[in-house]
């Protein structure tokens, strides 16, 4: 069991947060900083509950390790994809921005499900309704 992988979604967000301020932090659009902060809350959002759900499947069913970070990413990749309706965008966060190379099947199974799940409750993306 690696002790990296306890803080792993206090990593998530701390790269995300270099990510988006070193990248695009000198966006003067008002579009650009509210659609950044929407992706980092997103992403908060989803690291903090998939992170709940790991922990607690960790105790109750003794998982190891390694799936608590595949947990978290599958989590992440579901807030994006079925918040902002975007499911080639949470595959490709995934697979390049979290190197989440060896799973693909489990993130395109999981990122199609979350947009197909708020498809047929007919939810608006996020996006669409704050700007």
């Amino acid at each position: 069991m690696s002790k990296y992988c306890v803080s792993a979604p206090f990593v998530t967000l701390c790269s995300m947060r270099f990510i988006t301020t070193q990248g695009f932090g000198q966006s003067i659009f008002v579009v650009k900083k509210t659609m950044k902060k929407l992706f980092v809350g997103i992403l908060a959002l989803g690291a903090l509950i998939s992170s709940i759900i790991a922990k607690s499947a960790q105790a109750i069913f003794g998982f190891e390790q390694e799936y608590y970070t595949i947990m978290l990413i599958l989590g992440i990749t579901a807030c994006i994809s079925g918040m902002m309706k975007t499911p080639l965008t949470a595959i490709f966060f995934a697979v390049e921005a979290l190197s989440c190379y060896e799973n693909i099947l489990h993130v395109v199974v999981v990122s199609c499900i979350a947009f197909v799940v708020t498809e047929i409750f007919g939810l608006k993306s996020i996006s669409d309704t704050v700007l």
